[in-house]
């Protein structure tokens, strides 16, 4: 599963600092849709990819993001506390 973070964080990085136009045209979309992906014979999928790139964008979360691996990581997968039953 951690390498899947780290495809979505190099591809997101490589996206942002090389392709403004590609950017600018993926932020007027509100929803990302990969009708060929197969979580059984694929680990990563580009249509989530990109709603994580235009989320952080939207967010104005996208420089720090993408300043260190475990930014991103601290960003785009935050550890989600569930309490758990008491009885």
């Amino acid at each position: 599963m951690l390498f899947s973070f780290w495809l979505r964080y190099w591809y997101i990085k490589a996206l942002y600092q090389n392709n403004a136009q590609t950017i600018e045209e993926l932020c007027t979309y509100e929803a990302f849709s990969d009708i060929e992906f197969n979580p059984a014979k694929s680990i990563n999928c580009q249509a989530r990819t990109c709603a994580i790139l235009v989320s952080l964008i939207k967010q104005d979360k996208i420089e720090k993001a993408l300043s260190s691996k475990e930014n991103f990581i601290e960003i785009v997968y935050p550890k989600v506390l569930v309490q758990g039953k008491l009885f």
